[in-house]
Formats: structure tokens, C-alpha cells, sequence
């Protein structure tokens, strides 16, 4: 059993490893994502990059989503108990 055990245990700890060298390798790319100047949007954009976009925001078709409490007419019933 304890044969058994060690080589659960190095594999996990190899796996470990990998998954570290991984993680730093995405971080990596988020830093250099970060420093480099913003480009404008591709079709197809990779992941990781800084992109610039133009336009106009329309408040009228803007939306909010969270956790927040809203004033709405449900709002107001459940406040008013």
C-alpha cells in the first residue's frame, strides 16, 4: 500500500508542476497583453490581447446585472413589509 500510495503522490506532485509551469506561461501572456499597445479588433481575436474598440454607448438599450437591489415596483412591495 504505501508503494502505491508514494506513486499517487509523485504523480500528483508532477502534475502539480506541469500545471504550474502552465499557469505561468498564461500569466506571462496577460503581461505581455497588458504592456503592449491596444489594436483594433479582429474578427477572429486570440486570446490575451488588447484590443480598441470605438462606438457610441446607447443608454436607452443599456442593462445592469448583479446582486444589487433595484428600485422597481416588487422592490418597493417587499421593502413596504
Amino acid at each position: 500500500m504505501t508503494v502505491v500510495m508514494l506513486i499517487v503522490l509523485v504523480g500528483l506532485g508532477t502534475w502539480q508542476v506541469q500545471r504550474l509551469h502552465w499557469k505561468l506561461g498564461i500569466l506571462a501572456q496577460i503581461a505581455r497583453a497588458e504592456a503592449a499597445d491596444p489594436v483594433p479588433l479582429p474578427a477572429d481575436p486570440t486570446p490575451y490581447v488588447k484590443v480598441a474598440v470605438t462606438g457610441r454607448f446607447d443608454t436607452a438599450l443599456a442593462a445592469l446585472y448583479g446582486a444589487e437591489v433595484r428600485d422597481t415596483a416588487a422592490g418597493r412591495r417587499w421593502a413596504a413589509s
